[in-house]
């Protein structure tokens, strides 16, 4: 099962933090998940929320902010780190990366840049959208695409439309949905948490249990030391 850390790992550092990609992969993560939006010039930044007031306290969107403008923000929660731009992912060789596109129409600039980096192949596309499916099978066969749907009804068009992985929300995980992701011969993963209070990628204890009784292909998780504990005992069981 693949540990993807959601958002970067934020255990102990700032969510979309190099740092905190970075200690995620010392626990033990096979992969990086991060946001990607533009800024107002159209370049490509880290981000999970279109309004940085939560991440920045910043009552502005960012495509509102020039490329200066973002970088020079501060986290909230840590002022020690700054905003990231994918640039700076790539330009540390932190792979493989699966980068959640949050708008369609950045896919055409990412592509160019990941391209010009040298970085297709070690990225993982979250999409939203059958068009963004389309625009990247169109710029290169065979780049790995998953499938962040709007419903659990969307299984089979986004498989059918060339989804190499889909990713069910854990309140979305019974027998008859894994059984239909597994009927499209798909990879399937999992969004833990998200659901009673619990925020994406912070399951409690019961819930993470049932995702790992599962024999899912993977889980986007923001603690990769609470998962690696969790799969300790469930082996020990």
């Amino acid at each position: 099962m693949l540990k993807i850390a959601h958002r970067s790992g934020p255990s102990l550092y700032p969510e979309q933090t190099i740092r905190s990609a970075k200690y995620a992969i010392e626990q033990g993560a096979d992969m990086v998940e991060i946001d990607v939006r533009f800024t107002k010039d159209k370049q490509i930044a880290i981000t999970h929320d279109k309004n940085l007031n939560r991440i920045f306290g910043v009552d502005r969107d960012v495509s509102d902010m020039t490329a200066e403008e973002f970088l020079a923000l501060r986290h909230k929660k840590n002022r020690e780190y700054s905003a990231h731009m994918l640039t700076d992912y790539l330009a540390c060789g932190i792979e493989p990366l699966l980068l959640h596109i949050k708008e369609p129409e950045v896919v055409p600039v990412l592509l160019s840049c990941l391209d010009e980096h040298h970085y297709l192949e070690k990225v993982v596309f979250g999409v939203q959208s059958l068009e963004s499916i389309a625009l990247i099978r169109a710029y290169k066969p065979g780049l790995k695409i998953l499938a962040f749907m709007p419903t659990c009804e969307d299984i089979e068009a986004f498989a059918d439309a060339g989804a190499d992985y889909i990713r069910l929300w854990e309140k979305w995980m019974d027998a008859a949905s894994i059984a239909k992701v597994r009927t499209t011969g798909k990879k399937l993963w999992i969004m833990s948490g998200n659901y009673d209070g619990y925020n994406a990628g912070e399951p409690p204890e019961e819930g993470l249990k049932t995702i790992l009784g599962a024999d899912v292909d993977g889980i986007l998780i923001n603690d990769i030391e609470y998962l690696n504990r969790m799969m300790e005992q469930e082996a020990d069981r």
